[in-house]
């Protein structure tokens, strides 16, 4: 081991000396099922549990294997070596720590990942290579109120006399990658969900800083918007999804008493998954016409931000490394994808000009300046390698859709645009324990359901909204949805071929990049979906086959890459 147990605090063996406590805003408590993890930590040990019968460890902690769903299971110390697989250098301030400081994912030559910080060096990117060998390196820390102590399993350069870890270390959470994916979808349940549809979608009055409204009466003013684009009142709505505010809020401040709701909350991708739950609840006839509602006040921050309970795993194992929200975590996997395949800095820019110059043609999108790639490049660094360019917008504002059958939509005043193929998935609530850093399982699920579903293929995509929360997002979807191949996503952009008179235009609306990011941005890319496929959208895309967007597919994440959801619309049944 690196480090051994001392009276009082964790000894380092290069210097005999014990280490005066880091203090830190958030220190691990823990659980039942973590307790042996933290107690090994405090005596220098870096303990992982390890399945017998299936002769792998895993990481984080919990009571029985992922994989076998066994407990005949042993706890094991790891060796404390491994490689730096990932990493961002934040450039702010944080509780406890100052910038720039590194938060990083090191996998341990046994296989299992973890976040944690990287110390001992300089927090410079020319000098830590993705691979880099690195050791365990525990480290006493105390809360800033003095009344809790933890040792954190941080992590070193590994020194230059040890072997470096073999390559090619497994996933994280082995079981991940074992998780069979969805056949395809027969033909039909395509037939089926061809007479679902959108009649109703509007946004709410104002999108930017709207500072009178509470998330509750954003929700209500998009909610009023869109039943008046269907053309029809409250009293015809039976069933209510939302996120972010209980569908009982919307419900009650609408007054009705529906008899069906769906309360899904997974982040951003929350209302494309409503609208599958939404097409799937009129299916068996629990409910005839659902209202689909969004509001934040991601800006002005009115009434306060509705926040849930801390995930105890997430609390422990994520948090206390000086993490500070999407620009610090959802960031992390990128350095890994861009190291295996050659991205650039500059292809990560040439997303957000993209974006801002679909935006210019877009009155209510926030941003409409030109932009260029050295301008996103000399913007304010937030998380090597992210500049402020690079992050989504913060702004008030939200959505709604109301979703019935095609045979009712008949009476009502709403273009109709029908709902041809949807997917889901969940893959980790924890970003550091992806299958694979440098691609999303969940997006390759949902976005390969969706596509199975409608019964098409890439090629009859007309029109792409691929949830840009940073810039590498819509490239994780590039390369899901199978547009391009791994690695390709970022060159495909920079190409251009997601411009006005591209290959695929993308994110017309200006997306979260230039257009409103509220918080959870799905809701805004499926209203930008319905008005090209209505044709009714500011930057309208006019298809080479002449017969307008026929299919248009949203594609969302939720949280940092932990769920998907993507739907694919049609102006009418393929």
């Amino acid at each position: 081991m690196t480090a051994s147990g001392h009276a009082g605090g964790v000894t380092d063996t290069r210097s005999g000396e014990v280490p005066d406590p880091l203090v830190r805003a958030v220190i691990p408590r823990p659980t039942p099922e973590t307790a042996f993890f933290w107690d090994g930590c405090a005596r220098g040990e870096l303990l992982m549990q390890h399945c017998v019968p299936c002769d792998a460890p895993w990481f984080p902690p919990q009571r029985f294997c992922p994989r076998c769903l066994g407990d005949d299971i042993e706890t094991r110390a790891m060796t404390g070596r491994g490689r730096l697989a990932s990493y961002v250098v934040h450039h702010r301030d944080a509780p406890g720590f100052t910038a720039p400081y590194v938060i990083a994912l090191v996998e341990l030559d046994e296989g299992p990942r973890l976040l944690t910080n990287l110390v001992d060096c300089a927090a410079d990117p020319t000098a830590l290579p993705v691979g880099l060998p690195v050791t365990f390196r525990p480290t006493p820390v105390v809360s800033s109120d003095g009344r809790h102590t933890a040792t954190l399993p941080l992590f070193a350069p590994a020194d230059a006399t040890l072997d470096a870890p073999p390559p090619g270390v497994g996933p994280s959470r082995f079981s991940v990658a074992d998780t069979p994916e969805p056949a395809a979808v027969p033909k039909a349940a395509r037939q089926r969900r061809q007479h679902v549809v959108i009649v109703g979608a509007a946004e709410t009055t104002e999108l930017g800083l709207i500072p009178d409204l509470t998330p509750v009466e954003l929700h209500l003013d998009a909610a009023r918007n869109a039943l008046a684009d269907a053309g029809i009142s409250a009293s015809e709505i039976d069933g209510v999804a939302a996120a972010g505010v209980s569908p009982l809020e919307v419900a009650f401040g609408l007054g009705i008493t529906p008899g069906w709701v769906d309360a899904t909350m997974v982040g951003g991708s929350s209302f494309m998954i409503h609208v599958r739950h939404a097409l799937a609840a009129i299916e068996a006839g629990l409910a005839t016409c659902v209202l689909i509602t969004h509001g934040e006040s991601g800006r002005s921050r009115v009434g306060g931000m509705p926040m849930g309970r801390r995930a105890p795993l997430i609390e422990q194992f994520e948090l206390p490394y000086g993490v500070m929200g999407p620009p610090t975590m959802f960031t992390l996997p990128v350095l890994a994808w861009m190291d295996r395949y050659g991205v650039t800095e500059h292809d990560l820019a040439s997303v957000a000009v993209a974006q801002r110059r679909w935006a210019a043609d877009n009155p209510r999108a926030l941003k409409r300046d030109p932009l260029s790639v050295d301008d996103v490049l000399d913007s304010t660094m937030v998380a090597w390698p992210f500049r402020k360019l690079m992050c989504c917008l913060v702004t008030d504002g939200g959505g709604a859709l109301v979703v019935t059958t095609a045979e009712r939509a008949a009476d009502m005043a709403g273009s109709a645009v029908h709902v041809l193929g949807t997917g889901e998935a969940a893959e980790t609530p924890m970003v550091s324990q992806m299958a694979d850093l440098s691609a999303s399982r969940a997006f390759r699920i949902a976005g390969g359901r969706a596509l199975a579903e409608a019964g098409i293929g890439i090629g009859d995509i007309d029109h792409l909204m691929a949830y840009d929360a940073f810039v590498h997002t819509p490239c994780y979807a590039l390369e899901a949805l199978g547009v391009v191949g791994p690695g390709e996503g970022a060159a495909f952009v920079a190409e251009g071929n997601t411009l006005p008179g591209g290959r695929l235009p993308m994110n017309t609306n200006g997306g979260g990049l230039s257009y409103t990011h509220t918080g959870m941005y799905g809701m805004f890319a499926l209203q930008e979906s319905v008005r090209q496929v209505r044709g009714t959208a500011p930057a309208q895309v006019q298809p080479a086959h002449g017969d307008g967007v026929r299919i248009s597919v949203a594609h969302g994440v939720g949280g940092m890459f932990a769920a998907s959801g993507t739907i694919v619309l049609g102006a009418q049944p393929s």
